[in-house]
């Protein structure tokens, strides 16, 4: 078998935003019988190619529609300068928790024997939300930290 691979990745600007762009990314790894001559090859490759070209157009379909864009017709003249440290930048949007946050919140559960509800009633109190899937990028930083804290406090 001949395994072929194929990565393709785009980046978009984010509006409003000086040097900052969205990256969005795609992958496949496919196998073709060893039997398969060139052109075989090369007509698989165009097919993969054009199926990671449509799932990121998708993707960023995706994104836009989640995304609330500013006005394109706004006086840009009255703007202030966006931050340039890109900690900054995603404190001033919702961005949801990433994944990595969601899994330090689960490994510090665990590792701290809490309960789920006792993890929700901490969210309720600190967040008004239910559970760390609801939290914003932020948020999940300052629960973390809370929770964290709140383990040396205990140890």
């Amino acid at each position: 078998m001949i395994r072929l691979s194929a990565s393709l990745s785009k980046k978009v600007p984010i509006e409003g935003l000086s040097y900052s762009s969205q990256s969005f990314m795609a992958g496949l790894e496919v196998e073709i019988s060893e039997q398969s001559n060139n052109s075989q090859i090369c007509s698989r490759m165009r097919e993969l190619y054009q199926m990671l070209e449509e799932s990121i157009n998708d993707q960023i379909r995706q994104h836009n529609k989640n995304e609330s864009v500013p006005n394109k017709s706004a006086d840009m003249s009255n703007r202030t300068s966006q931050p340039r440290n890109s900690q900054k930048r995603r404190e001033n949007k919702n961005y949801p928790a990433s994944q990595a946050q969601l899994k330090a919140i689960a490994a510090i559960r665990h590792e701290r024997e809490l309960e789920e509800v006792e993890l929700s009633r901490i969210i309720r109190q600190n967040f008004s939300k239910e559970a760390p899937a609801d939290l914003s990028m932020k948020e999940a930083s300052k629960l973390i930290t809370l929770l964290n804290s709140q383990g040396r406090e205990a140890g």
